[in-house]
């Protein structure tokens, strides 16, 4: 009997450090943008399309740099068929640094010894009417980071020369825009019962981070993740459909709706 005891003590003392030595649970990773997955590469060998009337020829690029030590990997369209070189050149040129990594996270990427991994993946949201709008979804990751980063950016040009577009130059001078657009966060925040880490203060406001972008449906606006939202929830982010401001937008959008 003694024996039998000591056995069944000596059971669930290593049941028990079992236990207290599991790893804890992996932390959960926030909402990921839509599109955050890379661009569909061209099959090798298929013909190029031509690019329509009022829109750019698109190409898939990739540019992967690994090693033993650090992995960074950059998916980005180049553009084409716009007949003007200088205007293509100075498009590609916006579009790359766009996919690029900003000051802070090529600080971090120095220090190999946490093997960093930056991925960075940018996908055409526009592309007629005369206008070419992008948005790119930006990874950062190293050991001992208790999360991944997340970064979005985005850029619209105009492909008659090349212009990247503000969020005003959508509009017709004079109109409600701000407003509109206004209303159509303090709507989404409501309708979907977001926590706000602050209080949403508009675009207008001094300071305001807000970036945008354009898809078939409208007007894509959305904030970074900590300006409104913790990690958790994700990016803040609204699309205005064309219809609810096609009677303020500028020409050529007119005919998006």
């Amino acid at each position: 009997m003694k024996r039998m005891f000591l056995a069944a003590v000596a059971i669930l003392f290593l049941a028990a450090a079992t236990s207290c030595h599991k790893k804890p649970a992996a932390p959960a990773t926030p909402k990921p943008a839509a599109h955050s997955k890379a661009p569909e590469q061209k099959k090798p060998g298929a013909p190029e399309k031509p690019a329509a009337p009022g829109s750019a020829k698109i190409t898939p690029y990739e540019d992967v740099n690994s090693s033993a030590d650090k992995v960074i990997e950059k998916y980005y369209p180049r553009v084409s068929g716009l007949g003007d070189p200088a205007v293509e050149t100075a498009i590609n040129t916006a579009i790359e640094q766009a996919a690029g990594m900003n000051a802070k996270t090529r600080m971090l990427m120095e220090d190999k010894e946490y093997n960093p991994q930056f991925t960075s993946q940018a996908k055409v949201t526009y592309n007629r009417n005369g206008i070419l709008s992008l948005s790119v979804f930006q990874t950062f990751t190293a050991e001992g980071m208790p999360n991944e980063s997340y970064i979005q950016t985005s850029r619209t040009f105009r492909l008659e020369d090349g212009a990247q577009l503000a969020l005003a130059d959508l509009f017709a001078p004079h109109t409600d825009w701000a407003a509109r657009i206004d209303s159509a966060m303090r709507n989404r925040v409501a309708a979907d019962n977001i926590h706000l880490l602050r209080e949403y203060e508009g675009i207008a406001a001094p300071g305001d981070k807000s970036g945008f972008y354009l898809t078939d449906d409208g007007i894509a606006l959305y904030y970074q993740i900590y300006d409104y939202t913790s990690y958790m929830d994700g990016f803040l982010e609204v699309t205005i459909p064309w219809s609810a401001v096609q009677d303020i937008l500028a020409a050529p959008l007119q005919q998006a709706s």
